[in-house]
């Protein structure tokens, strides 16, 4: 019968990457219930203008339209959604940071940087997931916003921008050129949290079973 095995390394990454998906699943959830009702309203609104409604709004002097529902409703919906590319986002962030401070604990270490810290973890006997490197640039390129870090991510992964993204364009907001789906959220967890250790992994103090 194989020994029992606790690693509490594994189990406090591992219930830190959970704590901070849920948190993130809540969170995505909420703003879609935001944005459907905003995207009902809206089409609730043409429908009764098409239909012969009041339309809702003000005009100046001449006539021009100062401001219309239209344009509140389309506004409040852009805000919605720019709101939800944020969130993701911001846990991708998250979830990388996790890993980079727990990573380091493992290690005893204060500071390293990425490549030696994988390579240190994986002489602990721990896994890294292949793409975790790629996650470290879309991390820096999401943080830093800047050419550095945006040239090395869009050479290992293009589809991580938004469709008729060019590299060469003039004033590049980094940034906001990242398209993060919810799915993708999802394999970037995936991915962080293949790269670390377990509960029952194998702790490096103990030979192997």
């Amino acid at each position: 019968m194989a020994p029992f095995t606790f690693n509490a390394q594994g189990f406090v990454f591992q219930d830190g990457m959970n704590i901070l998906f849920k948190s993130y699943s809540a969170a995505q959830d909420a703003l879609n219930e935001v944005i459907d009702r905003q995207r009902d309203d809206a089409f609730a609104y043409q429908r009764e203008l098409e239909m012969g409604g009041a339309w809702i709004g003000e005009r100046d002097e001449d006539g021009a339209v100062i401001w219309d529902q239209k344009q509140i409703l389309s506004h409040r919906l852009e805000e919605a959604e720019g709101a939800s590319a944020a969130l993701r986002k911001a846990f991708v962030i998250s979830f990388y940071h996790h890993w980079e401070r727990s990573a380091l604990k493992w290690v005893g270490k204060d500071r390293l940087d990425h490549l030696k810290l994988e390579a240190a973890v994986k002489a602990l006997g721990y896994p890294i997931d292949p793409a975790l490197d790629v996650v470290r640039l879309l991390v820096n390129t999401l943080k830093h916003d800047n050419s550095k870090w945006g040239l090395q991510l869009w050479e290992r992964r293009q589809d991580a921008f938004f469709s008729g993204f060019t590299p060469d364009a003039k004033n590049i907001n980094w940034y906001d050129s990242i398209l993060l789906k919810s799915n993708d959220v999802e394999k970037i967890w995936n991915i962080v949290a293949s790269s670390g250790p377990t509960m029952k992994t194998v702790r490096p103090s103990e030979p192997n079973q």
